[in-house]
């Protein structure tokens, strides 16, 4: 009877499938709380994963109004944007600007002359040099790639500065042209052509050209028809000469188009087999020339000549004015896009109109600060009302939501509203975000007025940032507050700063030479060289301009900005000073940097200048870093600005900028710093508790509630296990009872066969 799990009863009569089951579902009954149960867990873990996505929304708008970045944004416009485009980084000063394009930088272009095809005239073979600013490539031309094809395909394998491409203008023949460009727009970027092909048709791409005559394929004439004379024109033409009488020398007539036979000059009698080629009714005489050898024309034969100018573009650079009176400034640039004008501001340059002034203007980004300030009321609000949603109770339907009495999330509402309606002491004009608008309804949702959030904006942008920054005030004008974080306390007393060392910069001292302004300096070819390490990076061998100084801050300004120009050091400057000491004086050189890192060294190269300027041998100083302590906690340096060591118990995460010098250093403070977090910083630190991925608040409560779920989940399964088990062994004990019934029954069959035939034998022996 193994493995039955129900028995009908036959032999009973009794429905005992129902009696099991019925018998199993009060047994149940633990299962079906168990599954309850776990359908709350379950509950419980979507609500606190929505929760935290709720909350991270929060959080993310928080994050972003604390930081400085966010309110460093700025905003551009240009006034007309087919002139120019701009875009301002956070450095970029505020301000309107007024500016005019009077140039925009152009590209060089050059072209050869014609060829009548591109890929089997030969162009000869040799080298062709190409140079742009300074560098020049050598292209090698052999049989191989003596095309013009092949000449442009050599150009542009070789990665120089110059594109080379091939062009069909159009014209009746000659029409393939080989048309190089400077990769880089700007006067700089010129190219300097080379051209040692030979052998060929080799292209002419630095003086006008002319090619041969193209006979008509109709022509009577048979004889030779070569280019001659030097064309001096500013731009290309294509010259038609057509005989209009037959016939050799001083019979036959001719007439000359410019313009493929609009317009014609006089018709001209054949003198000389040299023609002067041009329209004589409405031109001048460029100086192209024709040659015929000897011969009779026909009337209406025709030739047609072409002349070459191979500048198909000047380079140029780009031209602004900025402003308009009589100190407005002239800014050139190499190219289109210009980025060092105004520090933070690009403006890209789309055409020139010398008669239109282009205002730009550069402003805070307050759009975004109102996007951010609107999102986080709006995800405020999202949240808390999602924690009163599911913390009612249902008293029809006797339902709890899944966060009545939960004591985190009413912590966290406490924690929501504290931080939001916390007031801000950093600030006099506005003190907590009630006075940039916000209000509370009388279902205490928050709205924020967004009108009087832009008047705040606009008229108090810095006092506005302090409400959701973390901001920092000094005492002392050269101990600036730089950053601090979620680590950081408070302070209104404020933590001393007290500075043990200044930051200094690496530096070289020369010893004295003679006052140039009373003897003279002359640099020339013998030592006009210098090699500097700046901060650990080697410049290239610099060339100092080759005159005579009669001023020591003229030769310091040269050294300066020949070593700052330098491609090699990377951006690591210098400055250069002449120190006057009356009939002498000497030379000082100074890392820009300050710091440990902060260094100076020198190389004289062959032909070098240190020895005359008094710098071989001269005293070398490492900068130092600077360092002290913040509340008379340690720091450390790095140049000038000073961080609070981890782990400290107040100053944790605080960075200051310092620019005192050693004589401003005395004993004790140099100074004492305030902190005031703002409402975004309190919101983001307090969030942060609640919301962190690994060990935060919540995520500890969902990892609990998805714990109970599998404690419930093993419960279940050893419920059930019980329950076949009891209903095993139930289906087991009817089945042995209805087996017991029918053997009872057999038997009482047995008996009553037996009994009938004991009184069937008892009835025969009576009638006996």
């Amino acid at each position: 009877m193994s493995g039955l799990t129900s028995v009908d009863g036959l032999i009973s009569g009794l429905d005992t499938t129902e009696i099991i089951d019925s018998i199993m579902a009060v047994e149940g009954r633990s299962v079906t709380l168990l599954e309850a149960r776990r359908a709350r867990y379950s509950n419980q873990v979507l609500s606190y994963q929505s929760m935290t996505a709720k909350l991270l929304a929060v959080k993310a708008d928080a994050d972003a109004l604390a930081r400085s970045s966010t309110f460093d944004a700025r905003s551009s416009t240009s006034s007309d944007t087919d002139i120019l485009t701009v875009s301002a980084a956070s450095s970029a000063p505020v301000g309107s600007y007024d500016l005019t394009v009077t140039a925009i930088a152009r590209s060089h272009q050059v072209a050869s002359q014609g060829f009548v095809d591109s890929d089997t005239a030969t162009v000869g073979t040799g080298t062709l040099g190409l140079t742009v600013d300074g560098d020049t490539t050598t292209v090698t031309i052999d049989t191989s790639n003596n095309t013009l094809e092949g000449l442009r395909d050599a150009i542009n394998l070789a990665g120089t500065d110059v594109k080379a491409t091939i062009i069909n203008d159009g014209g009746n023949t000659y029409k393939y042209r080989l048309l190089l460009t400077s990769a880089a727009t700007g006067t700089d970027n010129g190219i300097s052509i080379t051209n040692n092909l030979s052998g060929g048709a080799t292209p002419v791409l630095t003086s006008n050209s002319i090619t041969a005559p193209a006979a008509d394929s109709g022509n009577t004439y048979v004889g030779t028809a070569t280019a001659a004379g030097a064309y001096a024109g500013t731009s290309g033409k294509t010259y038609t000469v057509e005989f209009v009488a037959g016939g050799g020398l001083g019979v036959a007539t001719y007439k000359v188009s410019e313009d493929g036979g609009t317009t014609w000059g006089t018709t001209q009698t054949l003198n000389d087999l040299t023609i002067d080629v041009y329209d004589d009714l409405n031109s001048t005489d460029l100086g192209a020339q024709m040659t015929f050898g000897a011969g009779a024309f026909g009337a209406g034969d025709e030739f047609v000549m072409r002349a070459f100018v191979p500048t198909v573009q000047t380079a140029q650079d780009a031209a602004i004015t900025m402003g308009s009176g009589s100190g407005a400034i002239n800014i050139t640039s190499s190219s289109n896009r210009i980025a060092d004008a105004l520090p933070g501001l690009t403006v890209d340059l789309r055409s020139a109109d010398a008669s239109e002034t282009v205002t730009v203007e550069v402003s805070h980004d307050t759009a975004s600060i109102t996007t951010r300030v609107t999102g986080l009321i709006s995800n405020f609000n999202a949240a808390i009302d999602y924690i009163t949603a599911n913390s009612s109770y249902d008293s029809t339907t006797g339902t709890a939501g899944l966060f009545l009495g939960d004591t985190t999330m009413m912590a966290i509402q406490r924690d929501l509203r504290n931080a939001i309606f916390s007031t801000v002491t950093s600030t006099e004009t506005y003190d907590s975000l009630f006075s940039l608008g916000m209000s509370v309804s009388d279902r205490a949702s928050l709205s924020i007025n967004t009108t009087t959030l832009g008047t705040a904006l606009d008229e108090g942008y810095d006092d506005v940032a302090k409400i959701f920054q973390i901001s920092g005030e000094s005492t002392n004008n050269k101990i600036s507050f730089l950053t601090a974080s979620s680590d950081t306390v408070e302070t209104t007393t404020g933590y001393d700063v007290d500075i043990t060392q200044a930051a200094t910069r690496g530096k070289i001292t020369g010893s004295s030479i003679d006052d140039p302004a009373i003897t003279p300096f002359v640099i020339d070819a013998t030592n006009n060289q210098i090699i500097v390490t700046v901060d650990g990076k080697q410049s290239q061998i610099l060339q100092l301009t080759q005159a005579t100084y009669n001023s020591g801050a003229d030769l310091a300004r040269d050294i300066q900005t020949t070593i700052n120009n330098d491609s090699y050091l990377s951006g690591k400057e210098v400055s250069v000073t002449f120190v006057d000491e009356g009939a002498t004086g000497y030379f000082e050189i100074r890392s820009e940097k300050y710091g440990a890192s902060s260094s100076i060294t020198i190389e004289d190269p062959a032909n070098g200048a240190y020895s005359d300027l008094g710098l071989t041998g001269g005293t070398t100083v490492t900068g130092v870093d600077v360092a002290g302590t913040i509340n008379g906690e340690a720091a450390t340096g790095s140049g000038q600005v000073l961080n609070a060591a981890s782990g400290n118990d107040n100053t944790d995460g605080i960075s200051l900028l310092v620019t005192l010098t050693s004589s401003d250093l005395g004993a004790g403070a140099e100074g004492s710093l305030t902190l005031v977090k703002g409402v975004g910083a309190k919101l983001a630190e307090s969030l942060f508790m609640w919301t962190e991925p690994t060990v935060g608040i919540l995520k500890m409560r969902e990892d609990t509630a998805e714990d109970q779920i599998e404690s419930v989940d093993n419960s279940i399964t050893r419920a059930q296990a019980v329950l076949a088990t009891k209903r095993a062994r139930l289906v087991a004990q009817f089945t042995a009872m209805e087996q017991a019934l029918a053997m009872m029954q057999t038997q009482s069959s047995f008996l009553g066969i037996q009994l009938a035939a004991l009184m069937n034998q008892s009835s025969s022996s009576s009638s006996i």
